[in-house]
């Protein structure tokens, strides 16, 4: 897989444009696709300031599970995506990481499950589990689970983390979810151990594409935040 840089959303030699250098013009539109699982109060704080600090971009934002985001970015209708996978990126595409983070268990207010600090995948056999749909780490999870011989009795299943999020609170079951996705009070998050899980987030580009000055911006502000914030 090609290392990702900042020409390669410009165009090859292309000059790469500072930073500043599209405050006060007309608007400069930009493509950006956004993996549906990516919780929003992890990435909405850089696009706030992004807009702060480049308002001369006309931000698009696109959300979708990370096959339509790799298909709109083979077609042309995305110029840079946000997401991530369980295997290795394809060729076609460049890729840099911008921060990790662990998957958890959530659980309903008093569920028994809820006592423990941490738990082994072998905890949640015969648990009732709501399923997240559009998460792409679903059948890497069901083949964790496969292999330690762990069996959940599916009681809902959505692709809208919203709905999924308020069937846990309502006590209807628990789901493997990322550390970052947590949003309603009363969810509980414990993190799971052996084997632990984490997924990469990175910011992803087509390999061969034409110049996207608006493009070279946003990669050079998201691949310098400190997502550690």
């Amino acid at each position: 897989m090609p290392a990702f840089d900042e020409s390669d959303v410009t165009g090859t030699g292309a000059a790469k444009p500072a930073l500043g250098g599209y405050l006060g013009l007309a608007e400069l539109p930009l493509r950006l696709g956004v993996m549906c699982t990516i919780g929003a109060l992890r990435f909405t704080p850089f696009l706030a300031r992004f807009r702060r600090e480049f308002p001369g971009v006309h931000l698009k934002v696109t959300e979708g599970t990370a096959p339509r985001l790799k298909d709109l970015l083979a077609e042309g209708g995305l110029d840079l995506a946000v997401m991530a996978q369980p295997e290795p990126f394809e060729p076609i595409l460049r890729v840099h990481a911008l921060y990790r983070e662990r998957f958890v268990v959530a659980v309903p207010p008093g569920h028994a499950l809820a006592r423990q600090r941490a738990l082994r995948l072998a905890a949640l056999a015969g648990a009732d589990y709501v399923d997240r749909v559009g998460c792409e780490y679903s059948d890497h999870i069901d083949r964790l689970m496969a292999a330690e011989g762990v069996a959940v009795k599916v009681v809902f299943a959505s692709d809208r983390e919203d709905w999924v999020q308020m069937m846990i609170v309502s006590g209807a079951g628990i789901a493997c979810m990322p550390e970052f996705s947590p949003l309603l009070p009363g969810l509980g998050i414990r993190p799971i151990v052996d084997p632990e899980i984490v997924r990469e987030i990175s910011l992803v580009a087509p390999a061969a594409r034409g110049p996207v000055p608006a493009a070279a911006t946003f990669a050079g502000a998201i691949t310098r935040y400190d997502w550690s914030l």
